[in-house]
């Protein structure tokens, strides 16, 4: 009767008619608030009329219940999908959906599971998998297995036998030290109620209690855990429910359990906060129910540690486990559940990041085998390895069930195997299915993204040619160059920048605590710069990414063992890499190497050291580097490898380890993964990394002084390196040889006295007619190495192999020979162009980088010993034909070091011939045979059956001056060459007065390079530096033979062919001629050699790097009138070649 006082209706949803009826007929007032529980009930479907409308979801109608606001309270969100949106207009229903705001609202607050933990409003949860070998439980089934009851019986009893092992914690102590008495209460969800009643009445069956006294084999002195069983469903009364639930409540005493089955009716609304696990035996309807569900295990109470989340399943005998796993709907509750969770935790997302980089996640998610065959003790431990790869599948007529199949081969060996293999094969398949794997490629792309907006705002802000943030970009740009190379550009110093400005935060998330980024020297000068440039709003972009950077910090958070953080850092530096700056990757050749390489290469360095030099890279005094460091991979290991002594490990880090980086971003992680993996080993005090540089280790040599300002510490470390006397260098040097696309503007830099030093010694000892292929980064990298460790040394590189049998690496293998004391090299093999051009034949087996490479690879160790004297002894070891990568890494593991390869008497000596051949070795009676075609007589034949000869068309842009179609080869060309003159004309607009030195720098940065509009060339940028304007002449289009017995149309022309070779005298320029040519496999093809005989114009790899040899040289042939020729005798019978 107050005005001030409060009513307060409780009403369920289903007597809702009541409170309408109560507004409508009897003068009830509208309510202030009217609060929604379980809003998730809530949401459906009507018709849009009052009898199609349920009882829950009348409660939205304020014409029937009227009231001034609404509250919805949910633990589970109920939405619906795209689908089901589109299929209610399409009936004309009306959708109660909780993402709906004009029903529902916005939201007002989130609490979540996560929240609830941290603020002990609700106990953690444990999820416990148990995989129960089936054969097992069939061993003690009393029917025939023909019987119909057979499968579900063995289903029954397969679950049952998991849930109470999972009860009992026999197997889980190890991980639960706090926690580690039996469960007492528990509730089963099952499929429905005959399933329930049959499970309650198994579960107190004499067999399965006998199978549950096997569980205690390997725990004798264990009390058994007596278990009680009872059923409740939707049919009991309220006062039945009550007692029932009482007695699950009940304090029955140690060693005593009880265990309510039921379908559907605890998941809402039950309080018993004692509960100790719920157990999934069947799908749920819905997550909605699973999630309630796992609510009911997560009450506190006092005493209570956590909630157990049991997920018993059966594991088929004699199946692979990927194979079971793969489509088997008895999986489908272990997804469910855990998609549910994964759905409403975001804790349990980052348990499975965690598990994904092999982190040790059993606090919360554990997976166990229950097998009579094995020791259980030995496989409740988590795996780290993940994923598996799937055996073949079998194919068999029988029609058998997979059960009975299964169970009629079954062995005790084979139950072990398949069992043991089960933990990994659930993680992987789990792995697969959450979409985790790729997250870290997600933020890739969100990074880069970012990455561009920030160059964009700092192109803004430096396009005042004369203001101080433009000053100060040159002086950074200008010490840049100094410290890197003078090739960096404004946009790479830009896009440094910006890979600072969006990985620092993240870095900060990943390595919190770790001092890195406030005292490494490189991240204070960018800071400093990035000062300069603005003062203001550069962090804008940073700002809107708060969100991310906090959920990155939360998924590294936990991230604790030093596997599972070199796995992160794997993920990020590959992942960032390959698609944030795509451009650097393919410029610098940029491939993580595996583990297994790495500490093949430092153990093997080690016994080289021990062997001939009597120190070991323990030893105080040796120095060693690593020039290309990538992520600090070769270093982390080195500290790991017990190869120094811990009294040894702080002067090594201090003095003698050295490293060198050129990628801002692959510096800062190696820093970072350097310093935490040295802290985690020596822990104190934080001691910085400063032995580590960021620079182009190859200008090295070309470098004199070095600018010291902004980069002033970056500097002087350098020139401390730089007066070192290294012993020894390992590490993986970069595999580029050049851009594969002049559009790409990312040619490798030149290095005047490294490439000098080549021409001298690898060049100057080849016969080859092109020495190329001695400047890719790898020979570089040998070479430098080479003139680094002086006249004593040991260098241990991974590489491309391709130095090892080339006919153009003559040069290098006999400089090699004169300059080492013995080199050892462990073929990997792996070269997939060879497997490819071969098919099969070459036997190269998979590539130790996976994807990342399609060269062979080699594992070599270069050795100067002063105190040797003779030649040099060469070792060399072949890994195996057609190896997985998994073998050969398993291989190299096995072997340890070259120490291991020894013990097996598995080295070949090699002894050079005078052509430099190592493997392969020439045989010499063949210059007796007469040479097909020898230019400038340079192998010394004397006389030859073809004075002229040619390598095929090589175009560098195929897709423009190749087509099937005369018509769209002629529009293709006409278009892109009409785009290249207007870039002649602009250009020479812009640089009308500039030398041809400042025309040359500019030509790269300044051309359109949009390749749907044209395919650069450095000889196309060439003719356009010239100021050379080009016209489609349509008697270009010529025939030509592609591919073996395969015909397109080419475009014939010096200007947008790259290479045309001898081939206008052979096949002239606008002519139409006759011709036959004997065209076959060039020098360094790897499919085989093979000939053809062809009439028209051939490509280069018409056959692998073909050569051409003619019927007739042509001088001067009228130029064919006719320019209208139809296309379509391409495909008749007559052509043929």
């Amino acid at each position: 009767s107050s005005p001030h006082a409060m009513s307060v209706i409780f009403a369920t949803y289903q007597s809702i008619q009541v409170i309408v009826d109560a507004q409508k007929d009897h003068g009830l007032a509208a309510f202030d608030l009217i609060i929604c529980d379980e809003a998730h009930r809530t949401t459906g479907a009507s018709l849009g009329t009052e009898d199609s409308e349920s009882d829950f979801i009348k409660i939205h109608d304020n014409s029937l219940i009227c009231g001034k606001k609404r509250l919805y309270m949910t633990a589970t969100p109920r939405i619906f999908s795209d689908h089901a949106k589109r299929r209610a207009d399409e009936v004309e229903a009306v959708l109660a959906s909780m993402d709906n705001e004009a029903i529902y609202g916005k939201v007002l607050y989130t609490y979540s599971f996560t929240d609830a933990v941290k603020n002990e409003l609700l106990t953690p949860y444990k999820i416990i998998v148990l995989g129960v070998d089936e054969g097992e439980i069939s061993k003690t089934m009393e029917m025939p297995t023909t019987s119909k009851d057979y499968e579900l019986t063995l289903d029954y009893k397969t679950k049952i036998v998991g849930c109470y092992q999972a009860l009992t914690k026999l197997d889980l102590k190890a991980d639960l030290g706090d926690d580690t008495a039996p469960m007492r209460r528990a509730l089963a969800f099952c499929k429905d109620i005959k399933t329930s009643k049959n499970i309650r009445d198994t579960f107190q069956g004499k067999g399965v209690k006998r199978i549950f006294n096997r569980l205690y084999q390997n725990h004798p002195d264990t009390p058994r855990l007596i278990c009680e069983v009872d059923h409740i469903d939707g049919k009991d009364g309220a006062k039945e429910r009550t007692r029932k639930l009482d007695w699950l409540e009940e304090n029955v005493g140690e060693n005593h359990c009880r265990v309510l089955t039921n379908v559907r009716c605890l998941s809402e609304g039950v309080d018993v906060p004692t509960l100790d696990a719920v157990m999934f035996l069947h799908p749920r309807k819905s997550q909605v129910d699973v999630i309630q569900a796992v609510g009911r295990v997560m009450r506190r109470a006092p005493g209570k540690k956590r909630g157990y989340i049991i997920l018993p399943v059966g594991v088929p005998a004699g199946i692979d486990p990927e194979k079971a796993l793969k489509n088997n709907p008895k999986y489908s509750v272990v997804w469910q559940v855990l998609d549910a969770l994964l759905s409403h935790d975001e804790n349990f997302s980052k348990t499975l990041n965690q598990m994904n980089l092999g982190q040790d996640v059993s606090p919360i998610l554990e997976i166990i085998t229950v097998s009579q065959n094995m020791d259980l003790e030995n496989v409740t431990t988590v795996v780290d390895d993940i994923p598996l790869q799937a055996r073949p599948e079998r194919t068999s007529a029988s029609n058998v069930s997979p059960i009975r199949k299964s169970l009629s081969t079954h062995d005790g060996q084979t139950s072990f195997n398949f069992m043991a293999a089960f933990p990994n094969a659930l993680k992987t398949v789990l792995i697969k299915r959450s979409t985790l794997s790729d997250y870290w490629g997600i933020w890739a792309n969100n990074v880069a993204e970012i990455a561009q907006n920030h160059i964009n705002h700092l192109k803004d802000i430096l396009s005042d040619e004369k203001g101080k943030a433009r000053c100060a970009f040159d002086a950074f740009h200008k010490e840049l160059k100094s410290n890197l190379n003078d090739s960096i550009t404004q946009e790479e110093a830009l896009e440094m920048l910006g890979q600072h400005l969006v990985t620092r935060p993240v870095f900060e998330a990943l390595f919190d605590g770790n001092e890195f980024v406030q005292n490494n020297s490189i991240s204070q000068a960018m800071e400093r710069i990035l000062a300069e440039l603005d003062k203001t709003d550069i962090k804008q972009e940073s700002l809107e990414l708060q969100g991310f950077y906090n959920s990155v910090k939360f998924r590294a958070s936990g991230i604790t063992e030093p596997q599972a953080r070199q796995n992160l850092i794997i993920k990020l530096y590959e992942d960032f890499f390959s698609k944030a700056f795509k451009r650097t990757t393919d410029r610098l050749g940029i491939v993580y190497t595996p583990v297994e390489v790495v500490d093949f290469i430092i153990h093997s360095v080690d016994d080289v050291l021990r062997n001939e030099f009597g120190k070991s890279l323990g030893s105080r005094g040796v120095s060693i580097l690593d020039p290309f460091t990538g992520t600090g991979t070769f270093i982390t290991r080195l500290l790991q490898s017990n190869l120094i002594k811990p009294e040894d490990m702080e002067y090594k880090f201090r003095h003698d380890i050295h490293a060198n980086e050129i990628v801002l971003l692959a510096y800062y992680i190696a820093a970072i993964n350097i310093e935490s993996t040295y802290h985690s080993l020596m822990k104190g005090e934080y001691i910085p990394f400063k032995h580590i540089g960021l620079t182009d280790t190859f200008l090295m040599l070309e470098k004199k002084d070095l600018l010291q300002k902004l980069f002033k510490e970056n500097s002087e470390y350098l020139e401390h390196q730089k007066n070192l006397n290294i012993e020894v260098i390992f590490g993986n040097p970069p595999y580029s040889v050049g851009q594969k696309n002049e559009n790409d503007n990312a040619k490798n830099t030149p290095y005047p006295i490294l490439n000098k030093r080549i021409g001298e010694t690898y060049a100057a000892q080849s016969k080859a007619t092109s020495t190329q292929k001695l400047y890719d980064s790898y020979i570089r990298a040998i070479r430098w190495a080479s003139d680094r460790i002086d006249n004593a040394g040991i260098i241990g590189f991974v590489s491309g192999s391709g130095y090892i049998e080339k006919s153009t690496m003559d040069g290098l293998r006999k400089s090699l020979a004169k300059e080492f004391t013995s080199i050892y090299v462990l073929n990997l093999r792996g070269d997939i162009r060879k497997n490819m051009l071969s098919n099969g034949v070459a036997q190269e087996g998979e590539n130790i980088f996976g994807s990342g490479s399609m060269t062979g690879i080699a594992v070599t160790l270069f050795i100067k010993n002063p105190n040797v004297s003779g030649d040099c002894k060469i070792y060399y070891h072949d890994i195996g034909n057609n190896l997985s990568t998994e073998k050969k890494l398993e291989r190299l593991q096995y072997f340890g070091s070259i120490g291991g390869i020894t013990r097996e008497d598995g080295w070949q000596i090699i002894t050079p011939n005078g052509h430099g051949d190592w493997l392969g070795q020439r045989d010499e009676s063949f210059n007796a045979f007469l040479a097909i075609g020898d230019k400038g007589d340079k192998k010394g034949h004397g006389k030859k059956l073809f004075e002229t000869y040619s390598l095929g068309i090589s175009t560098n842009r195929d897709a423009w001056a190749y087509n099937s179609s005369r018509e769209i080869l002629a529009k293709n060309m006409s278009n892109m060459i009409m785009f290249y003159n207007s870039e002649v004309e602009r250009f020479n607009n812009v640089y009308t007065h500039s030398d041809r030195k400042e025309r040359a720098k500019a030509v790269n940065d300044f051309v359109n390079t949009e390749v749907k509009k044209i395919s650069w060339s450095s000889t196309l940028k060439g003719e356009l530096l010239r100021g050379k304007i080009s016209e489609f002449e349509n008697n270009y289009l010529v025939e030509s033979i592609y591919r073996p017995f395969t015909k397109q149309w080419l475009y014939y022309d010096s200007t947008f062919n790259e290479a045309v070779y001898q081939m206008p005298r052979i096949f002239p320029m606008g002519k139409v001629v006759e011709n036959r040519g004997i065209q076959i496999t060039g020098i360094g093809a790897r499919c085989g050699f093979s000939v053809l005989m062809i009439k028209d114009l051939p490509n280069l790899h018409a056959i692998d790097t073909g050569q051409c040899f003619p019927r007739y040289i042509y001088e001067d042939t009228p130029v064919s009138k006719n320019k209208n020729k139809k296309q379509s005798h391409l495909f008749t019978e007559d052509s043929t070649t």
